[in-house]
C-alpha cells in the first residue's frame, strides 16, 4: 500500500508541474493584439518624401528602404 500511495504522490507532483509549465509556456506566447507596434508622426517623416505622398506610400517605401538595407548588410557580412 506503501508503494501506491508512493507512486500516487509522484504521479500528482509530476503532472501538477507539468500542467503548471504548460499553461506558463502558454501565457508567454504572444498574442496578436500584444505584438509591438512601431508609429511615426507623419510631420516628423514628411521631409523624407516628396510633397503629395500618401501615408501608405511612404509605408512601403520605408518597407522596401528597410529591405535593401537589410540585403546590403547580409552582402557585407558574406563578404568578410
Amino acid at each position: 500500500m506503501k508503494n501506491f500511495y508512493h507512486y500516487s504522490a509522484c504521479f500528482l507532483r509530476e503532472w501538477f508541474h507539468t500542467e503548471v509549465l504548460n499553461k506558463y509556456i502558454i501565457m508567454l506566447q504572444p498574442k496578436p493584439n500584444q505584438q509591438e507596434k512601431i508609429s511615426f508622426k507623419v510631420s516628423e517623416i514628411r521631409e523624407y518624401f516628396p510633397h503629395d505622398y500618401t501615408a501608405s506610400q511612404m509605408t512601403r517605401d520605408i518597407l522596401k528602404g528597410l529591405e535593401l538595407l537589410l540585403q546590403q548588410r547580409q552582402r557585407n557580412r558574406d563578404a568578410r
